[in-house]
């Protein structure tokens, strides 16, 4: 049902086919490579993540607070995101039955958010109880209002609230708690409803699922599901951390695409690979290992990588980043570097171009104030660029910012978008040559990087 790219860094062996079999020719090990798969990121200020794999309650977060099982509460189900979720076993009575708990201290003026996956009850029982997802005291608790009709509501407030239409279906759940009493609910990323909450003070015994509390000794419905809860001491989400979250993204990578460009055009993180045309990949130079793409600057040049769609959230944005070895003095026109079609009709396109004679001058897009210089040619040089899912750009050369802030219309591809090519441009239109030099280790992301973590792109 949900998507999750996961990918993790690890060393690679070059390995060199041949006739009489494969020979290693050595280690490439690329220090301080960012791909690794984590559930947190700094600044986050998570307080707790749960994904139950394992048939446990431990926290994912590092933040030590295990939640404490109580009864048959973990199930399996093949729909979910992996292989395990909480549920309840229905019963009005019992305190112990099913339940997690687990203490949580935070500081309450930074606010609270509650990120969580919930599963509608089939609506085969349509008895008007109130089953308990989280409860932080005797009054505070968020309930479930029956099966038969998919509302919430949290006490103290008691409003009701529908969040949805479909039975026996996986809904995305955020709840941003401000340091006041103001929440916000928002379900698969839209915004429903907002009202106030007393904030309970901290620490609290949270209690998940049912509760002991008073007459709130009720189970969640054993057709209903929760999974991947994560609460965060703060007081609401960026957009693109609601996009992420609700469409099971939220990872400190989010790489979509790794070429390390050894030996052909493999995708080392998912199934992007590219198809290799002409002798573009070999042993002239390296950044690492042994092989690189090295285009010739010719129009209608064989030597190029072509590369299937690559789904893209458009709201979470993009990272790329690559390696240039930057070649004087070949084409005498504008060359392409990188291009993806982003309306796919020609008329917009996510390009980087090496700007007309001058072998140090390179353009973003059509828009001119996106040109910027990079450092001398007949050498090595990182590019990495961010692009927003509002189409603002900034640019790194060599570690240093280079473009700041540029917006420019349509640029960010999305899911639709046709294929991207590495080292010519798509079309060939006029006089476009392709890239004068090599490219290596191509990676996109589907997230925005930090200042820090574009420094350690390798």
């Amino acid at each position: 049902m949900f998507s999750r790219f996961s990918s993790s860094a690890f060393n690679m062996k070059l390995i060199q086919a041949g006739q009489n079999g494969n020979r290693e020719i050595g280690e490439i090990e690329p220090e301080g490579w960012i791909g690794t798969e984590d559930q947190v990121r700094t600044g986050d200020n998570i307080l707790f993540f749960y994904d139950f794999e394992g048939g446990t309650a431990n926290d994912k977060s590092g933040q030590g607070n295990d939640g404490t099982i109580i009864g048959n509460v973990i199930q399996q189900s093949p729909e979910m995101n992996g292989e395990y979720y909480a549920t309840g076993d229905g019963i009005t009575t019992t305190e112990t039955t099913t339940r997690i708990t687990t203490q949580l201290n935070w500081v309450k003026n930074n606010g609270l958010v509650m990120s969580f996956w919930f599963k509608s009850p089939s609506g085969n029982n349509a008895e008007p109880r109130t089953p308990v997802i989280f409860a932080f005291s005797s009054t505070c608790i968020l309930q479930i209002q029956g099966a038969s009709v998919l509302q919430m509501k949290f006490l103290p407030a008691a409003n009701l609230i529908t969040y949805g239409t479909e039975y026996s279906k996986w809904y995305h759940f955020i709840f941003e708690w401000s340091g006041g009493n103001q929440v916000k609910m928002y379900v698969d990323n839209v915004l429903i409803q907002t009202f106030n909450v007393s904030h309970p003070n901290s620490p609290v015994d949270l209690q998940i699922i049912s509760t002991s509390y008073n007459d709130f000794k009720k189970a969640m419905f054993p057709d209903s599901g929760i999974d991947d809860i994560r609460f965060f001491n703060k007081s609401s989400l960026t957009n693109q951390d609601r996009v992420a979250l609700s469409n099971s993204l939220y990872t400190a990578s989010a790489l979509k695409l790794r070429l390390t460009l050894q030996i052909d055009g493999t995708d080392k993180t998912e199934n992007y690979s590219g198809t290799v045309f002409g002798d573009c990949i070999d042993d002239t130079r390296a950044k690492y290992g042994s092989f690189s793409l090295t285009s010739d600057g010719i129009v209608n040049s064989t030597k190029y990588i072509e590369m299937p769609q690559v789904d893209l959230i458009h709201d979470m944005g993009l990272s790329m980043s690559f390696w240039f070895y930057n070649e004087s003095g070949l084409s005498t026109g504008a060359t392409r570097m990188i291009e993806a079609d982003t309306d796919g009709n020609t008329q917009d396109r996510f390009y980087i171009e090496q700007y007309r004679t001058d072998r140090t001058k390179f353009r973003f897009g059509d828009n001119a104030a996106c040109i910027f210089f990079a450092a001398p040619t007949d050498a090595w040089h990182k590019f990495v660029c961010t692009v927003t899912g509002t189409d603002v750009i900034n640019i790194w050369i060599d570690d240093v910012k280079v473009v700041s802030n540029v917006s420019d219309v349509n640029t960010m591809p999305i899911t639709l978008d046709a294929g991207w090519r590495i080292g010519r441009n798509i079309s060939n239109l006029s006089n476009l040559c392709s890239f004068d030099g090599s490219i290596q280790e191509f990676k996109i992301w589907n997230r925005v990087l930090t200042d820090t973590e574009i420094i350690d792109v390798v």
